[in-house]
């Protein structure tokens, strides 16, 4: 086979919309795939198919929930690539690539998987339409932690290194990465469940999931949940909770980030307190019931805190390496900047320092493909070891397990299916 050629990044992508995957033939993918990288492609498919076949069985708002948060999540990423603020991390090069190779096929699958797993659950609680985003968007959260601090150290991505919006962190995973799923998430829900309440809020049930008035209704709803929800998560919830008081007052962003939690977790207990009886788990429902209307949920949770678990007692990161786009090396002295949504523009380095920078990946690579050097957007990382394995593992397991008692609490001891919703 002749020489591999690789896709150059350009910023005005968006006009030139490269759908072509770029397929690797299998024994360069396993060559530069490690263990984890190829387990995790695997586990997003098999999540992927469990969440949309239970999806598809259920109906109504529960299938438009699976479609519309895959259009989120494409949305989003195309977003983050065509806008120059937001185009501050870069995905690990996947089995298959689109958008000009910033977009690995498995990401596409990654946002409805996180999110109809987390409304399934939340949906039990019979919380009203407009408090139940809210409980929506800590389950989601719940799902991502350990998988983004174990993520950036496996380098299945990386962040810009002085990015003013990314500068705050912990185990170098920005404090804001919470703050958007968080926000999304719930813009993501009440858009959804607005628009169906206006427009296709059934009169009665199907399955699990409310049936539509007219498939039209349906598919305007699932478009603007998908087309909406960042830009307006980025105002209504972003630009008060985070860019006024970070950028204005220079509020840490971890203090920010746990005010909006706080705030999101009272939310969802004021609903969870005025649901009903409704919501609790029936004493008449058998254990045997109550595992086969959650088959395929806690499959797909038992996938992947099974996943989250074999990566962290197995990995060694330092044995990694990752080929592909990554932040633009270059002069340490050049310095950009990043206009905010308050029309601030915050200082920022132009380019990845070679000589300066605090990422958890080495540049200098033994045996490097494509070696670091300057001008380069396309070159090899190589991972670097735990700091403190012991405080990775707490940090992880403890997530881990906190994720599954919530979900089991939200999955056997509520209420046994999915109903209307009350507005109030």
């Amino acid at each position: 086979m002749g020489k591999k050629t690789h896709p150059v990044h350009t910023s005005n992508a968006f006009p030139q919309l490269m759908w072509s995957c770029h397929e690797h033939i299998l024994t360069r993918v396993h060559a530069q795939h490690t263990c984890s990288h190829v387990q995790r492609e695997h586990t997003h498919t098999h999540t992927h198919t469990h969440t949309h076949t239970t999806a598809l069985r259920s109906g109504g708002r529960f299938s438009q929930l699976w479609c519309a948060a895959l259009l989120h999540g494409l949305v989003t990423e195309l977003l983050s690539y065509t806008l120059p603020d937001v185009d501050n991390f870069w995905h690990f090069r996947g089995m298959a690539m689109l958008f000009n190779g910033r977009l690995p096929l498995y990401i596409t699958i990654l946002y409805p998987c996180f999110y109809y797993t987390g409304y399934a659950a939340v949906s039990r609680l019979k919380l009203s339409l407009f408090l139940e985003p809210f409980a929506f968007a800590i389950s989601v959260v719940l799902l991502d932690v350990p998988y983004d601090i174990l993520g950036v150290k496996m380098l299945w991505w990386t962040w810009h290194d002085t990015d003013p919006n990314l500068y705050d962190r912990t185990y170098y995973v920005p404090w804001t990465s919470y703050m958007f799923h968080l926000t999304f998430a719930s813009t993501f829900l009440l858009i959804l469940n607005t628009s169906r309440a206006l427009l296709t809020y059934g009169e009665g049930e199907k399955g699990e999931g409310a049936t539509s008035r007219g498939g039209c209704a349906g598919f305007v709803s699932v478009v603007l949940a998908g087309c909406l929800s960042m830009p307006l998560a980025v105002l209504s919830q972003m630009l008060p909770a985070y860019n006024f008081p970070h950028d204005v007052y220079g509020v840490h962003t971890e203090v920010l980030l746990w005010m909006l939690l706080g705030t999101y977790i009272l939310l969802a207990w004021i609903g969870e307190r005025t649901s009903g009886s409704e919501a609790r788990s029936s004493g008449s429902e058998s254990a045997s019931s109550r595992r086969h209307r959650n088959t395929e949920i806690c499959v797909a949770l038992m996938v992947y805190y099974v996943f989250i678990g074999t990566v962290l007692l197995l990995a060694r990161p330092e044995s990694y390496s990752s080929t592909g786009l990554h932040q633009t090396l270059g002069n340490c002295s050049v310095i950009g900047h990043t206009t905010n949504v308050l029309g601030q523009k915050l200082p920022k380095q132009a380019f990845l320092c070679a000589s300066s920078y605090d990422e958890p990946f080495s540049l200098l690579c033994a045996n490097a493909t494509h070696p670091a050097t300057g001008g380069a957007s396309y070159y090899t990382i190589c991972g670097t070891s735990f700091p403190n394995i012991a405080e990775y593992k707490c940090i992880i397991i403890a997530a881990c397990t906190l994720g599954a008692v919530v979900y089991y609490q939200l999955l056997f001891r509520s209420g046994m299916k999915a109903q209307k919703q009350k507005k109030n």
